[in-house]
């Protein structure tokens, strides 16, 4: 290729033929060009994104935006958009994936360019093109965008597809018939010498191989003669009889000196290697058949699956052979060759399962079948979905069903034949020379793996990374070898000092850790020798391999793999809904799109299946799960026994555990609910508690991972039942809860997942929810739980409640107020939303605003009534909080049952309900059930405890009370189940509203009495409201008594001067008080720095 007619930054390898882009867009032409006849080339890809293959003119222009088929005269195919180019794109060919090897032919004489995937043609992508012009002539042209690479064939090796017809632009090598002729004696010779009917005489036959060995041995030592002969003997040979094929390395072995024999073991692995990232481990849609005009040769590639990988197992079996690979430079780079794994693209899939079915949700069955199927592979499907003309065959599952086992067993053969492959060199600790063992080369090799993919953890992921199919046989096959330690060992028997003197394989110094940056942990924390006793020799092989399985979920199982089969499987869920969708709800119109739906549908099924053969199935997800369970241990065991030691650990030992965790949450093969896996279970329960308010994790969003993972757990029944048998949970949980719940200014935002945690245990056990919409109750256990946290100060539990409604009552106070406000900014553009047209970006997003904030007050609201059903004496026998929570109901109240703003509320969430369905739930109801139930649970509370304070006189008291509000609230249209099921407590509300309307003329009698304000100096500077009556020490400033012990539940700074308060005093001697300011409460469990 042409560096000098190139555009933007790149890598050349390969003699100049394998280039890497570095550059957002970087196009490159060749140094040749053809102006008649018919030409090809092939572009083996090595990554599968956006590239343009094809021919430009000597004159196109390359710029940072244009490239190949981007202007007169130039031609490109882009496999990843299914594009072709010539200024204008349009509609061509169909995906690749990385392996693939594109041909890009030219047909001067006819005016035609096409280009073939695999083998297989896409069809004529150009016709009419200008050709026998003068000065107009076509050099091959490649564009491709950043992190791309791809190995251009101009013809110095042989076609991997060779197209009858069609020239290579580079002459072969020279010799290509006395190189076959003797290589096909070769081929005889050792044939004769495996067979056992009439073996030839040893000495003959040493005679005989001379005479062929000999010529043919400098043929040997280019590239092109092997790949192009022998490999294709080998593979024949091999196929045939693994004896023979044995039989003509021993004789390559025997008669070719040493230099030479090196030499074409080299260029033969080099080979072996390249077919492994070409060759499908599955195989790939038929091709057409393959023709050679010179040489019959080749027609060998149309190989078994997996053929070129074991030729490689079955070479190295040979201790010489192995000794010699391990000592080469290029050793990195085949054994990623060897490790690759092609993927089928979504071409592919069809053909390895033509018949898709899918179990609907609703519908006892649907069958889908792609464009590809036979006339038999028709689907049953409902007719409401697809329509009455449908028909199928009802085989469909049956036969998806096979076809899913075929490919399974496929990739189990694939991995099995890597595994050999690895255990060559794992079981052979022998020295063989300044090197080491193959054992160590092969440790190396790993090493220097992951140091150079540490990149895939970046948000922009550099060039030059490893195809992530080795990384991911690596992860399986590293599990494999780990098992039996995990099985065998204890987690205190893990080597940790490795996370000290970054002796680990992956150099986890610049990877952050639980405690911080490792500069900060050494610092803080520093660990002395005998805390941690360090190892004076290389990491044991076993947790060796461990922790670079877990270093290998972390940067590409998680982040690529899994991430595409979850987003693959939401894809799915998705289709299938809007197709569903389509059928009924607009039947007229869904011909089309149904059809469209359909395709999809059957495409991702195909891919699902294909991310359960390679990703999942009960061994690998029982690995998984044992080494998910031992990591977990290992955590837990430090986090104990050596605190801080647990900085020290790479953070993404917790976020791998996590994931793993989730990842098999979801899993078809293993239920971790059953008795089988409750020992891991709780262990994993038991580390999300304990660590989601643990103050070593520096990381707010790690903490945050834990608690999700703790609120995604909760919402299924099984796990609550695990959660109230754990002792973990029953002892720490509640207390942890209450004391993570943070005020909505602060970055972590726990409270929000607090909140949905604690709703789940009184789970439609509130005011108008219904216990009939579910058979599923909520936890009575951790009810009782909560009742005894909030309700007992003793040597284990501080007063958690009080800093907990603190904040609770500032969230409240803050959701409630944007919400009102994002209401306000909504209203004017209720025009727009009933007429259906389009919002500007600041509606939408007050629009988001509205759900999210009324879905946060309606819950904040829910969670007051819980504790006011469970502890209503925190309300009714302290006055600050029952102060505070009467401000909050009569606000909102006021705002939602009556007056302007409850009239806006009205006309925005009727809107919105019949132009958006997702918003359905934004009504008045959701806010005003909760005060309801909160109003009659301290009316009960209050009329059974005598020594309550008065319910009604802290309303009527409280600034802003409207008794129209509390009888529109008791007026409301409940919903009739509703009704019926809440009688009791609406008739209590009656009472409340009747003993506040008996209260209702005290409203009025300082107006009428003539009775004066005290002077506004006399007033509380921070309320206006209450006359002063308290002071601060030792600054001397005041207020009233309500907003200093208010202000002092947040901070315990003066108002005024910000000085720190010790104390303050009441100036009324008869109710005189010391406030002492004390800092937030602890955690209920204390850890040892």
């Amino acid at each position: 290729m042409n560096r000098a007619g190139s555009q933007g930054i790149f890598q050349m390898r390969e003699n100049d033929l394998e280039i890497e882009s570095h550059s957002n867009f970087v196009s490159v032409r060749a140094n040749v060009c053809v102006f008649r006849g018919r030409w090809m080339y092939e572009v083996t890809l090595a990554t599968g994104g956006i590239q343009q293959l094809g021919w430009v003119p000597p004159n196109c222009p390359f710029t940072e935006e244009e490239g190949v088929g981007d202007s007169h005269d130039s031609y490109a195919y882009d496999g990843q958009r299914i594009k072709k180019w010539n200024q204008a794109c349009g509609t061509y060919g169909e995906k690749w994936a990385p392996g693939d090897v594109i041909g890009c032919c030219l047909d001067a004489d006819q005016g035609e360019i096409s280009f073939y995937r695999n083998g297989r043609a896409l069809g004529v992508a150009f016709k009419g093109i200008r050709t026998h012009t003068q000065g107009l002539a076509y050099f091959p042209g490649v564009s491709m965008s950043f992190g791309e690479r791809s190995l251009v064939n101009l013809g110095a090796r042989p076609m991997r597809y060779p197209l009858q017809g069609f020239l290579p632009l580079q002459a072969p090598a020279e010799g290509r018939t006395s190189c076959d002729y003797l290589v096909s004696s070769l081929e005889r010779l050792a044939t004769l010498l495996a067979s056992d009917a009439g073996p030839i005489d040893p000495t003959d036959a040493l005679i005989v191989a001379a005479h062929i060995v000999r010529p043919l041995a400098h043929m040997l030592l280019q590239p092109y003669h092997v790949e192009n002969s022998l490999y294709p003997m080998l593979s024949r040979l091999y196929m045939q009889n693994e004896r023979a094929f044995q039989k003509s390395l021993d004789v390559l072995s025997l008669l070719l000196e040493e230099h030479e024999h090196h030499a074409m073991l080299g260029l033969l692995m080099n080979t072996l290697s390249y077919m492994c990232r070409t060759a499908s481990q599955v195989g790939e849609a038929p091709s057409a058949p393959l023709h050679e005009s010179s040489s019959s040769t080749r027609d060998t590639v149309q190989s078994p699956t997996s053929l070129p990988l074991r030729m490689v197992v079955s070479m190295l079996r040979r201790a010489s052979v192995l000794c010699d690979f391990v000592s080469r430079p290029s050793f990195d780079s085949m054994m990623e060759g060897f490790l690759t794994s092609k993927r089928p693209s979504d071409s592919d899939l069809p053909h390895l399962i033509p018949q898709v079915w899918w179990p609907w949700s609703g519908l006892s069955k649907t069958s889908l079948h792609g464009a590809t199927s036979d006339s038999s592979g028709q689907g049953y499907a409902d007719p409401a979905i697809f329509g009455e003309n449908y028909v199928s065959s009802g085989n469909e599952r049956v036969h998806m069903k096979a076809s899913a086992e075929r490919l399974r067993g496929m990739v189990q053969a694939h991995e099995n034949l890597l595994l050999e492959l690895v255990d060559l060199f794992m079981s052979n600790a022998t020295p063989i020379g300044l090197g080491g063992s193959p054992r160590d080369a092969f440790r190396r090799w790993l090493h220097s793996l992951l140091l150079k993919n540490k990149g895939y953890v970046r948000n922009i992921t550099p060039a030059g990374l490893t195809d992530p199919s080795v990384l991911a046989n690596l992860f399986f096959i590293l599990q494999r070898y780990a098992q039996p330690y995990m099985a065998r060992t204890s987690p205190q028997d893990f080597p940790f000092w490795m996370f000290f003197d970054s002796a680990s394989p992956a150099d986890y110094y610049d990877f952050t850790r639980i405690g911080g940056t490792l500069g900060h942990v050494q610092k803080q924390f520093p660990v002395l020798d005998e805390e941690v006793p360090r190892a004076t020799h290389s990491i044991p092989t076993e947790p060796e391999m461990l922790d670079i399985a877990v270093f290998l979920f972390h940067i590409v199982m998680s982040q690529v793999w899994y991430k595409q089969a979850a987003t693959n499987m939401q894809t799915l869920n998705q289709t299938i809904q809007r197709l569903q969708d389509a059928r009924l709800h607009d039947p007229a119109r869904a011909s089309k799109s149904t059809q469209d739906l359909q395709s999809k549908i059957a495409d991702l099924v195909r891919q699902y299946e294909w991310f359960g053969a390679s990703l999942l199935g009960m061994e690998k997800e029982t690995m998984m799960w044992n080494t998910t369970t031992f990591l977990f241990q290992i955590l837990s065991f430090l986090s104990i026994s050596s605190p801080n030691t647990f900085r020290y650990v790479p953070e993404f030992y917790i976020e791998t555990a996590t994931d793993a965790f989730h990842t098999l949450k979801r899993s078809t093969y293993i239920s971790l609910t059953d008795p089988a896996h409750r020992a891991g279970l709780n262990v994993v329960v038991s580390f999300f508690i304990l660590h989601f308010p643990d103050v070593r994790i520096a990381n707010p969003d790690m903490r945050d991972v834990l608690l999700q993972s703790v609120s995604s757990l909760l919402q299924n029944n099984e796990y609550v039942r695990v959660f109230e048998e754990n002792s973990t949970a029953r002892q720490h949980l509640i207390p942890s809860l209450l004391s993570s719940f943070d005020n909505f200014s602060s970055n972590a935002k726990f409270w929000i997942p607090i909140t949905m945690i604690l709703l789940r245990f009184w789970r439609w056990t509130g005011f108008a929810q219904l216990s009939s919409w579910t058979a599923e109750g909520s936890s009575s256990v951790f009810r009782e739980i909560f009742r005894e946290t909030c309700s007992s100060v003793d040597g284990n539990h501080t007063d958690l409640l009080s800093p907990f409604l603190n904040r609770l009552f500032n969230n409240l106070n803050w959701a409630v107020s944007e919400f009102l406000s994002s209401i306000r900014d909504l209203s004017g553009a209720l025009p727009q939303i009933r007429a259906r047209t389009a919002l500007n970006p600041e509606q939408i997003h007050a629009m988001r605003k509205v759900s999210i904030m009324f879905e946060l007050s309606a819950n904040l609201l829910r969670l007051v009534e819980i504790i006011s059903r469970e502890v209503p004496l925190c309300f009714l026998q302290n006055e600050l909080n029952g102060t505070r929570l009467a401000e909050l109901l009569v606000f909102v109240a006021n705002r939602t049952a009556g007056g302007h703003d409850a009239q806006m509320f009205a006309d925005v969430a009727d809107a919105l309900a019949t132009t958006q369905p997702t918003l359905d739930r934004l009504n008045s109801s959701s806010l005003l059930a909760p005060i309801v139930g909160t109003l009659t649970n301290l009316y009960n509370a209050e009329t059974s405890s005598p020594q309550s304070s008065t319910l009604v006189d802290v309303l009527v008291d409280t600034p802003g009370f409207s008794l129209q509000s509390f009888e529109m609230v008791l007026s409301f249209q409940w919903d009739k189940d509703v009704a019926a099921e809440a009688t009791e407590q609406i008739e209590t509300f009656q009472k409340l509203a009747r003993a506040l309307s008996l209260h209702a003329p005290s409203l009025q009698p300082q107006a009428s009495s003539g009775a004066v304000d005290p002077p506004e100096e006399e007033l509380c500077p921070i309320c206006y409201t209450i006359s002063i009556d308290t002071t601060f020490a030792p600054c001397g400033h005041q207020s009233c008594h309500r907003c200093i012990v208010r202000h002092m539940a947040n901070s315990s700074k003066c108002f005024f001067c910000m000085a720190e308060i010790s104390n303050v005093v009441r100036d009324d001697p008869s109710s005189a008080a010391n406030i002492v300011a004390e800092p937030e409460p602890a955690p209920p469990f204390d850890f040892v720095d």
